[in-house]
């Protein structure tokens, strides 16, 4: 009758469960899950009020209900002052896109099933964004951190067709015309943790 070393046993098959393979498959596993997550994410952005009235330019309406009191013409891309043809949503997608990263090195842990492999997700932080993405006429600002905490000039704001308009569809006037205040809404804070729960 033969006997077996345990200890031999035991290192043979944590070299097994340890090997390259079976780590490029649980990464396998790991990366499909990821990419729909990350895939949901973008949608998400993509679906947003605040993108799309963003990507409808000068010419949008306020669907997002951020500029009470405004005219029917009135938009958040005239409101925060974009030049006519800047895309201000794109930067933020390609942020997005680049920078929530699935690493392919795990962290790995013997359970009583078997191992366990974790891979580590990067994601962007608020900050992050905020510091890249400033106010056109306000480098020190951010307008995605406006967007959820308000942004000053609404009662100056004149929404229409001007020749000295930025947008080409606004300007900010030198009297007062409307009281009222900017109506935030929760922006890339929610899309953020919105992905960190579904990771979890």
């Amino acid at each position: 009758m033969a006997t077996i070393n345990k200890a031999v046993l035991n290192r043979e098959v944590k070299k097994l469960i340890f090997s390259k393979n079976i780590q490029d498959l649980a990464y396998q596993r790991a990366e499909k899950e990821f990419q729909r997550i990350k895939n949901q994410t973008l949608k998400e952005f993509d679906q947003h009020p605040v993108t799309v009235e963003l990507n409808a330019g000068s010419n949008g309406k306020n669907i997002t209900n951020t500029l009470p009191g405004a005219k029917d013409d009135a938009n958040l891309f005239s409101f925060i002052g974009f030049n006519e043809e800047e895309k201000p949503t794109e930067e933020v997608r390609q942020i997005l896109e680049n920078e929530i990263v699935l690493n392919k090195n795990p962290q790995s842990k013997t359970v009583p099933t078997g191992i366990e492999f974790n891979f580590k997700v990067e994601i962007p932080t608020l900050k992050s964004i905020e510091q890249k993405t400033p106010l056109p006429w306000e480098t020190g600002r951010s307008w995605v951190r406006g967007i959820e905490r308000g942004i000053s000039g609404l009662g100056y704001y004149l929404s229409g067709k001007f020749k000295q308009s930025r947008s080409g569809g606004g300007i900010q006037s030198d009297n007062k015309v409307r009281s009222g205040a900017f109506s935030t809404i929760k922006y890339l804070s929610e899309i953020l943790n919105n992905i960190k729960e579904k990771l979890k």
